[in-house]
């Protein structure tokens, strides 16, 4: 339950493999690019999105959210 107590340790169980065609995964990416820059309005800036989600964690927990493969220091 959100809100009732910070999680000790999560672990992901399986992350599926992406399919990764030579002749035309480069021109999706190059799409979803343009697309992307097209609708900049529409996205949140990745830096914005890990600030936000920093701050939900302090406010619901009291710290901020930690990785196992960060440095603690």
């Amino acid at each position: 339950m959100v809100g009732s107590k910070a999680p000790i340790r999560c672990k992901v169980k399986e992350v599926r493999q992406v399919h990764y065609s030579e002749r035309y995964s480069p021109e999706k990416i190059s799409k979803f690019r343009e697309s992307v820059i097209d609708k900049q309005d529409c996205y949140t800036p990745l830096t914005l999105a890990r600030q936000e989600y920093q701050e939900r964690q302090t406010k619901l927990f009291g710290e901020p959210l930690r990785f196992d493969d960060e440095d603690s220091h």
